[in-house]
This record gives C-alpha cells, sequence and structure tokens, in this order.
C-alpha cells in the first residue's frame, strides 16, 4: 500500500509526464491512472468515494473473492453503488456473460489441470468449453 507521501510523488512525476506527451492515447491512460491516484488518495484520507471512485479500486481479483461468498446484489450493495453502475464496470471488466455453466466448468478446470482458477476464467468461453469436453472425454475413458 502507499503512503501519502509516495502517492503525491507518484501524481508529480504522471503530471510531468503527461505535460512532455504529445500521444493523446498515453495522455488518456495517464488521466486514468491520475483519477486512480485521486481515488486512493481521497481513501487514505478517509474521504467518502464516489462511486466511480469506489470502482476504480475495486479489482477483479476482489470481485472474484467476493462473488465466491456473495452474490451480485450483496456486492454492489456493499460498495453503495448502483445497479448499473456495478453493471458498467462489470462489462467493462469483461465479466458480463460468464454464464453460470463457464464457471463451473472453469472450477472442474482448474482443479484437473491445477491451474489458477483466475487463468482458466479469463481463456474465452469456446476455449473452457473445449478444454471441459476433453477432460470429460479423459475422464470418462479412465474411469
Amino acid at each position: 500500500m502507499l503512503t501519502r507521501e509516495q502517492l503525491r510523488e507518484n501524481q508529480f512525476k504522471l503530471l510531468h509526464a503527461m505535460e512532455e506527451t504529445d500521444n493523446t492515447m498515453e495522455k488518456r491512460r495517464m488521466m486514468k491512472q491520475l483519477e486512480f491516484y485521486e481515488a486512493l488518495g481521497d481513501q487514505l484520507k478517509g474521504l467518502p468515494l464516489t462511486p466511480e471512485q469506489k470502482l476504480l479500486l475495486f479489482t477483479k481479483e476482489k470481485y472474484w473473492l467476493m462473488r465466491e461468498k456473495a452474490c451480485d446484489r450483496e456486492i454492489y450493495e456493499y460498495l453503495h453503488v448502483s445497479r448499473r453502475t456495478f453493471y458498467l464496470w462489470k462489462k467493462k471488466n469483461g465479466l458480463v456473460g460468464e454464464s453460470p455453466d463457464k464457471a463451473v466448468m472453469a472450477e472442474s478446470l482448474s482443479h484437473y489441470l491445477e491451474v489458477d482458477l483466475q487463468t482458466i476464467r479469463e481463456l474465452p468461453l469456446r476455449e473452457i468449453e473445449n478444454r471441459y469436453a476433453a477432460y470429460i472425454i479423459n475422464e470418462t475413458h479412465n474411469g
């Protein structure tokens, strides 16, 4: 975790780098990073965060950890963000459209292949389906 002093230093470096670059895509990326630092700074100061700031600090990893014990409704209520805002965050992070079947297949494959669950979840649905089918065939054949 960054201290407030380190955070200020990072923000200063980022602002200086933004002034130096002419690349608009790079400036946009830096602006996003600056927004993240601002949210982190507000959190460190104990200030109330806006819904957008809360979701800037909320990661896919945190989502998957919470999702093991809570449904989406409980998560967005915990974060104090609207259902729509939470949906847009999930969509931006590629979490919309994951079916319960995909989650079950990913969990089984993670155990069977001894691979991190997050790594499996990041695969395209078609790839998970293919690997899962091969896993079932192998288990049936060897069982």
